[in-house]
């Protein structure tokens, strides 16, 4: 199992900034063969978490 935690900064129409985290989790084993395919899977699927508004200003690896 792989976690990840992406942050999202929402950025809102009064100029205020509010912090969003997200979990990302997926069993990387049975589906990747190498680090670099799991990683570049969490930064895809980080990037399709993104809701209107927002950026993704960082994707933390917890474990694996």
């Amino acid at each position: 199992m792989w976690i990840f935690i992406a942050t999202y900064e929402n950025m809102n129409l009064d100029g205020s900034i509010k912090s969003v985290k997200r979990k990302i989790e997926f069993d990387g084993d049975n589906f990747f063969d190498t680090d670099d395919e799991c990683y570049l899977y969490a930064m895809r699927k980080a990037l399709k978490m993104k809701q209107e508004n927002e950026y993704l200003s960082c994707l933390e690896f917890i474990a694996c």
